[in-house]
């Protein structure tokens, strides 16, 4: 009976660690696609800076580059998520396989 009960704490257990990686991995698909669209936005309005000081439009370079700060602190930040995230995913890995270890012990 209490073998039943560990066994079947340490299997949900198990389980709830699964899901919520994967939850944390499309967490983390999302927010390295907003960290690829942020790096494209600054890629183009660079191109157009570049282009808008070519025309002598200094008005429109320095909006470009309010555009281009903006567009880098939103990347750094998805950067930071996608940081956090993999560290979380990390250490559910560990506790995963801890419980796993400790289905396997009974």
């Amino acid at each position: 009976d209490h073998f039943a009960d560990v066994t079947r704490t340490s299997t949900d257990y198990v389980t709830q660690l699964r899901a919520k990686r994967a939850e944390l991995v499309k967490e983390r698909m999302e927010a390295e696609k907003t960290e690829r669209f942020a790096a494209q936005q600054i890629s183009y309005a660079e191109a157009q800076q570049t282009q808008a000081a070519e025309d002598e439009d200094f008005e429109a370079a320095d909006r470009l580059a309010s555009d281009i700060e903006r567009h880098t602190l939103e990347k750094n930040k998805q950067t930071a998520i996608v940081e956090s995230i993999d560290e979380s995913i990390t250490q559910i890995e560990k506790q995963r396989d801890a419980a796993c270890k400790a289905v396997v012990a009974c």
